[in-house]
């Protein structure tokens, strides 16, 4: 959730050389465009983009998957409505028996290190309680699994 340009299923193919489905969903009809112009064209595996609200998505989908990637921001900021334990509930819906959910969050100062930890524990762990934070640079990856990451 959270199309971007595309970097996701890009760095996933490229780098990890993994082939997938991808399913995408992106509000933002200009950023479904560029990354169709700029990345998609380049890409081998299948994707299809549902360019709507994930909020919507998340109550209206009957498919399950087998991860979900959360990777929304409004300027730097995660809007609210993605944050609330309804939302997140609802992405358990979505995935399959074993699935992985990956939400990532920023980390790039104490500020937004002090807000993802509180989400975290707060939040996410209540929902998830083998949940787990993974640091990547300027992001903190947060799932509902902790037995996915090798540190």
């Amino acid at each position: 959730m959270g199309l971007g340009l595309a970097s996701i299923p890009q760095m996933l193919e490229k780098k990890f050389r993994k082939n997938f489905e991808y399913h995408a969903v992106e509000i933002d009809s200009e950023i479904i465009y560029l990354a169709d112009k700029y990345i998609l064209s380049d890409l081998k595996s299948p994707i299809s983009i549902y360019e709507m609200d994930a909020e919507i998505f998340v109550e209206i989908s009957e498919e399950k998957f087998d991860m979900i990637i959360i990777d929304i921001f409004d300027n730097n900021t995660v809007p609210e409505k993605f944050e609330s334990p309804d939302f997140l509930e609802k992405t358990i819906d979505l995935l399959s028996e074993g699935g992985i959910l990956l939400y990532n969050r920023l980390n790039q100062d104490n500020k937004t290190y002090n807000e993802t930890k509180l989400y975290f524990d707060e939040v996410f762990s209540k929902i998830f309680p083998a949940s787990k934070k993974l640091f990547i640079k300027n992001n903190i990856i947060l799932s509902n699994r902790n037995d996915i990451f090798v540190e």
